[in-house]
């Protein structure tokens, strides 16, 4: 911040003259003043303040400083970063994909400490981000970080749109029927599935249990897996449809 004020000098004798300035916390000011004979010289002079800037902090995790960065586990991560002395606050800001000012999602003004976890609603699964930041102390902000990048997991969901019998079924002796679903991936990735189906008798006894194909299906795409078991003991029989994930861990979806 320039400093200003005034200094009377007297009895110098006309010509010029060598002057220097100085104030603690300032640059001195040197430079030649000529003074008119017979008369009186103003001279202003500003002198400019050495208090340095903070150094910026040093981003730590999540993510690299090369783009798109690693895929983190969660939507609600903790950044984390290497603190700057004497440092009063920080703030930081991520963006998602494009990236830049326009596509800021995240920007708190004043963070103490060396982390702050993304508040849950702030991310979405299966997005690009990157994010940096800068320390502010008496003197004012610091030049802005290092860019570190990252993305978030995709999400891998299906739902059962339809299925049929909708209801408990009665089977004759012998009797070979037809049992379909209807499923779309509801998630934001491309991925394998696996449609399922289990049938059991009135007693609560498992009588018929089966895998549907393995299926790639597109953002949005739906699909139809169709059964055709045969049941010997005739009676009243209960269905229930699923949906599996590629690795047949997660079941995605059921009905009824």
């Amino acid at each position: 911040t320039p400093s200003s004020g005034y200094l009377t000098i007297s009895n110098l004798t006309a010509g010029d003259h060598d002057l220097k300035v100085t104030k603690s916390g300032y640059k001195d000011w040197i430079g030649i003043v000529t003074i008119p004979s017979g008369s009186i010289k103003y001279k202003a002079v500003i002198l400019e303040s050495i208090t340095t800037l903070p150094d910026s902090p040093t981003p730590l995790s999540p993510g690299t400083t090369s783009a798109p960065g690693p895929t983190i586990s969660t939507l609600t991560p903790t950044l984390q970063w290497q603190t700057v002395a004497n440092a009063e606050y920080y703030n930081l800001a991520i963006s998602v994909y494009p990236y830049g000012t326009s596509n800021i999602i995240y920007n708190p003004q004043q963070i103490f400490g060396n982390s702050i976890t993304v508040p849950s609603g702030t991310l979405e699964a299966g997005k690009k981000y990157r994010w940096n930041m800068r320390a502010h102390d008496s003197a004012g902000f610091s030049d802005y970080s290092i860019t570190l990048y990252f993305q978030t997991p995709q999400t891998v969901s299906a739902s059962i749109d339809s299925y049929s019998p909708s209801s408990k079924i009665t089977i004759n002796t012998g009797e070979s029927f037809t049992i379909s679903t209807t499923f779309t991936n509801t998630g934001n990735t491309s991925a394998y599935f696996y449609p399922g189906v289990s049938i059991w008798n009135s007693n609560g006894s498992l009588v018929f249990t089966d895998w549907g194909g393995k299926t790639y299906l597109n953002q949005g795409q739906q699909k139809s897996e169709s059964w055709y078991p045969t049941i010997n003991t005739p009676g009243e029989y209960w269905l229930q449809f699923g949906v599996w994930d590629e690795a047949k861990n997660n079941l995605l979806d059921k009905k009824p």
